[in-house]
């Protein structure tokens, strides 16, 4: 029942060979909150997880499971094992947070999930408006434990409002549910609170953008004015300006320069589905086995969008490179 599940949402993904994991592949668990209190979003766990999953995979040795595969196992028995055995995963982040009476109590650790030994563990606790620093620190001693020659810089988003900040955390978990109205107006809310967030505006761009909202465009704009090295702003607006203007050869140079840089998960669901709309199957199925590192078991919905009636020989113009090619490029940073 489960092999056809899947097969019915992510269609040739299930028909994949298994990928050998890279050296370090990390789940990101959410946070578990022990008290929610009327200050603090019930998805605070979740989205101090999530960004901190964010800051790690900018490493270029990093593979950084979906945070809807990691998430799937949040209430599962015999987690660790299991994050291993079905997610490939070498090591597990997880942690609590507690917002109270203007306080803010964070603690972390990570865990090799070969022997189990805790690597790394730390407690910190501080005013509310100290929450992005705690969340800054985590990461960045997380990535520094297992990068092992070196430094790395890693950020894991924007400081930001309180009040805004659990508006977008509420609006990017119904975004995740489904609801797509209800997230639209909290994420509207949430930069009418303060604009800053770079998060909230990508949340807004691609609501707006399954709507066909064409302000999707200008929220993608305005979130990458506030962070332009975010991987997937820049992916969503590659795939907008080729629905604007159909420069498929642009389109292509520009996945294909995010996939070789960064090897991040939405440029390269796009790029898998360009290659799948073109007739190219054999570089379609090379990146979807690579994307299989992120989402082993399919958790994130993996159908292509309908794209736009390519001409064959604008296909034939275009110079591709091969999934091959991009992927043994070495990523930036490394």
């Amino acid at each position: 029942m489960l092999a056809i599940m899947v097969a019915t949402v992510v269609g040739w993904w299930v028909l994949l060979p298994e990928i050998a994991p890279k050296r370090i592949t990390i789940a990101v668990l959410p946070f578990e909150q022990p008290l929610t209190t009327p200050e603090a979003s019930a998805h605070l766990g979740e989205g101090i997880a999530a960004e901190i999953a964010i800051a790690l995979a900018e490493v270029p040795d990093f593979v950084v499971l979906d945070r809807a595969a990691s998430f799937a196992f949040r209430s599962e028995g015999d987690v660790a094992n299991r994050l291993a055995g079905e997610l490939g995963a070498t090591h597990v982040v997880e942690g609590r947070v507690r917002r109270a009476a203007g306080r803010t109590d964070l603690s972390a650790r990570l865990t090799n999930l070969g022997d189990f030994q805790v690597l790394w563990e730390e407690d910190l606790s501080g005013d509310d408006r100290e929450l992005f620093a705690m969340r800054d620190a985590v990461a960045r001693a997380i990535a520094k434990k297992l990068v092992l020659l070196g430094d790395v810089a890693v950020s894991a988003g924007p400081a930001t409002g309180l009040d805004a900040y659990d508006a977008f955390l509420e609006a990017r978990a119904l975004a995740d549910a489904g609801e797509t109205a209800r997230a639209t107006a909290l994420a509207e809310r949430s930069l009418a609170l303060d604009e800053r967030n770079a998060y909230a505006h990508l949340l807004l761009a691609q609501l707006y953008y399954q709507e066909g909202n064409p302000e999707a465009a200008t929220h993608v704009s305005r979130g990458l004015a506030l962070d332009p090295g975010s991987v997937p702003a820049r992916a969503l607006e590659a795939h907008l300006g080729f629905l604007e203007d159909g420069d498929l050869a642009a389109y292509h140079l520009s996945l294909a320069d995010l996939v070789a840089r960064h090897r991040n998960a939405d440029a390269l669901h796009r790029l898998a589905c360009l290659y799948e709309a073109v007739g190219r199957q054999d570089d379609g199925l090379a990146a979807a086995s690579y994307l299989r590192q992120f989402d082993p078991l399919g958790a994130r919905p993996g159908a292509c969008e309908p794209f736009l009636a390519l001409d064959p020989d604008t296909v034939a113009a275009v110079p591709w490179r091969s999934a091959a090619e991009l992927l043994s490029a070495e990523p930036a940073g490394a």
